[in-house]
């Protein structure tokens, strides 16, 4: 009997410790929604919805250059950096760095996978404003 419940407790333990992290999420191709017309939105307009998507998701955007963003977080002592590529019909984020994430062998905590992907939903959600 000793030797189940010891069984179980490691068993519960490893279960436990395997939720906390997943396979890195990079969007890749995340489609972008168009104009009650059809159309694909211009790119500077797909670009001020990602900035004002990353401000409203508590990341801090930096604008590269056209069609590049670089965008990085902080939560509590946690910190992700993502990097972003963006043109009128899709947006890429990309993994680029992190602390406090337990990032190894393709694997990261899984409150960043929701991080980007609460950011790439509010994206789409800012263009349709």
């Amino acid at each position: 009997m000793k030797t189940l419940k010891t069984f179980v407790t490691i068993f519960a333990v490893l279960f436990l410790i395997s939720c906390t992290s997943a396979r890195v999420h990079n969007i890749e191709g995340g489609v972008l929604p168009t104009t009650m017309q059809g159309y694909p939105y211009q790119l500077h307009k797909v670009r001020s919805a990602i900035v004002r998507a990353c401000q409203t998701r508590g990341w801090n955007p930096s604008i590269q250059r056209d069609g590049t963003i670089i965008a990085t977080i902080n939560v509590r002592s946690h910190y992700a950096k993502v990097h972003i590529t963006y043109n009128r019909r899709s947006v890429n984020i990309r993994y680029m760095d992190s602390r406090n994430l337990k990032h190894a062998n393709g694997k990261i905590h899984r409150n960043y996978n929701r991080w980007v992907n609460k950011l790439y939903h509010t994206i789409n959600d800012q263009l349709t404003r």
